[in-house]
């Protein structure tokens, strides 16, 4: 497939290499759908490949210089969507994994117990990690949660 008719491939990738935002626009215009449908492929699901779609570009924009060595944009946008998709399909299972281990795993029906229960683990962290701080933090953060005092009126920490 062309990119454009005005410019052959290699011209874009130098003028996207110079920073050159109608070129980039010409490259993202010409190859976002593909990358999309292929992440879309792998990913099985939509706001992810979207994601992808985005990360991918952002790659290529943030290449600079080594943007120049790229032999076939097409193939390179392809390779490096597989890369990214597979690393985020792995992140993902690995997420699951330990929202499993840790018995988080939370369905629709019991939304309201997981939530008043997600709610009581962070007010423990956060009652420990007070616990931790200097006394006129603690101080600071009791009048703040408190409101005893307006915005105007805290202590300096």
């Amino acid at each position: 497939m062309g990119i454009s008719p005005v410019y052959s491939e290699r011209e874009l990738l130098e003028r996207v290499a110079g920073r050159d935002q109608q070129a980039f626009r010409i490259v993202y215009n010409t190859y976002g759908k593909k990358v999309y449908t292929y992440a879309l492929q792998l990913l099985h699901s939509e706001f992810e490949a979207e994601e992808m779609v985005q990360d991918v570009f952002l790659k290529i924009w943030l290449m600079g210089d080594r943007i120049r060595e790229i032999s076939s944009l097409e193939a390179y946008l392809r390779t490096l969507t597989k890369h990214r998709s597979l690393n985020a399909l792995r992140r993902m299972a690995l997420d699951g994994r330990i929202e499993k281990a840790l018995g988080r795993e939370w369905r629709e029906e019991n939304s309201d117990l997981a939530e008043e229960m997600l709610i009581k683990d962070i007010r423990g962290v956060l009652n420990r990690a007070i616990e931790a701080l200097p006394k006129q933090q603690k101080r600071f953060i009791f009048y703040a949660s408190n409101r005893a005092l307006n915005m105007k009126r805290l202590p300096n920490v």
